[in-house]
């Protein structure tokens, strides 16, 4: 992979925390695909929209996130960041930091690299 591949995709990884943490739901927009898929912690299967609806009426609210490692690698066409985080956040009321290890999907749509699958476990 190329330097300017790997700096693309974790900034638009790094977009998308920043995003979470700031409920900027207009930039989640921009760097997630229309088509992306979330799996949460719990198994949880949701859609971009069903995503950004909980963050909008609050019943996800991301508090904070520690980045502890990150790592990139191709997988075809596609970028895959794995990251492990702590993350502060109030899902459905219950509010505890988590350590958790995402793997995000990234893939070039209309000459952008946008997040395609995102999947959250602990670790």
């Amino acid at each position: 992979m190329d330097k300017q591949t790997r700096q693309e995709t974790i900034a638009v990884f790094h977009e998308m925390t920043s995003g979470m943490l700031r409920h900027d739901v207009t930039l989640l927009k921009q760097v997630i695909a229309p088509d992306a898929i979330f799996v949460h912690l719990n198994g949880k299967v949701q859609s971009r929209e069903v995503w950004l609806d909980q963050m909008r009426i609050g019943r996800m609210r991301y508090l904070d996130s520690n980045e502890l490692t990150l790592t990139v690698t191709e997988d075809g066409t596609d970028v895959v960041i794995v990251s492990r985080s702590d993350l502060t956040a109030r899902i459905y009321g219950f509010e505890n930091c988590w350590h958790i290890e995402t793997t995000t999907r990234l893939a070039q749509r209309n000459n952008a690299w946008q997040i395609t699958r995102s999947q959250a476990q602990f670790f």
